[in-house]
């Protein structure tokens, strides 16, 4: 089967109320409207969906940050985009990323589970078993980071004991130097899947990058996070066999 994965797509809104003085909002807005809304470009998602039925996607992964600031109205843009593409057949899982729940507000209430965690009950990809794995956390202001608790360790051991082959999804890297932008215990994290004795392919984002890497005999780590920057416009697709996989860069929208 072929999996398609995305991260990081920032709809924004330009809704402002006098609330978002109060929270965190203000200051994501205010960087949207300096720097980001330059920078994510979400105009050209009709070429995305077009793009993943010409590769013949089955399942399209989102490893969070649908949302800019946690706007009703970003939310809303997700679930219509979300819904669009269901609507061509293609199944779609996600999780949260850190901007999803961006104000103690959103994290509490479950702002994103309230719309689209109705996606997140898939536990299977052909023959590799999926894991949908949520370390998001509330940030005070500037930072952005998630934390991998010992009740996840615990869990994620129980997992992959049953388990052969994995993809497993996740908005955080395993690593990342920047301590206000880490994932809390990532290392402890790194340390399980890499002793896992199956293939264990780990999805994520974050860092708006486009990047695979392998780690040890067993660990392949995809980034898709440049899926609306602009100018890159890239997600990675994946195909999926008994055990094996294959999988490429696709670019979906400007020149190749």
């Amino acid at each position: 089967m072929k999996i398609a994965h995305i991260s990081d797509i920032h709809f924004f809104s330009k809704n402002f109320s006098l609330e978002d003085l109060f929270n965190k909002k203000w200051i994501g807005k205010l960087n949207a409207y300096v720097r980001r809304k330059n920078f994510f470009i979400t105009d050209y998602l009709d070429d995305l969906l077009k793009s993943l039925l010409k590769e013949g996607v089955d399942t399209l992964l989102i490893s969070g940050d649908f949302t800019t600031t946690s706007d009703q109205k970003e939310f809303a843009s997700a679930y219509a985009f979300v819904q669009k593409v269901l609507d061509k057949g293609i199944k779609v899982l996600a999780i949260p990323g850190n901007h999803d729940v961006y104000t103690k507000k959103s994290f509490d209430e479950k702002l994103f589970s309230r719309l689209l965690d109705n996606l997140s009950k898939q536990k299977k990809l052909g023959s590799w078993d999926l894991l949908l794995l949520d370390n998001t956390m509330y940030n005070s202001p500037l930072m952005a980071n998630g934390r991998f608790t010992k009740n996840d360790a615990l869990n994620l051991q129980a997992f992959l004991k049953k388990s052969k082959d994995v993809v497993i999804i996740n908005h955080f890297p395993l690593d990342d130097p920047h301590k206000n932008h880490e994932l809390i215990n990532g290392d402890l994290l790194k340390d399980i899947l890499l002793n896992h004795k199956g293939t264990v392919i780990y999805l994520h984002g974050h860092t708006h990058k486009t990047a695979y890497h392998q780690e040890g005999k067993n660990l392949h780590i995809f980034n898709s996070s440049e899926v609306t920057v602009k100018n890159k416009f890239k997600y990675h697709l994946i195909e999926l066999g008994n055990g094996t996989f294959r999988h490429k860069e696709v670019k979906y929208h400007g020149e190749k």
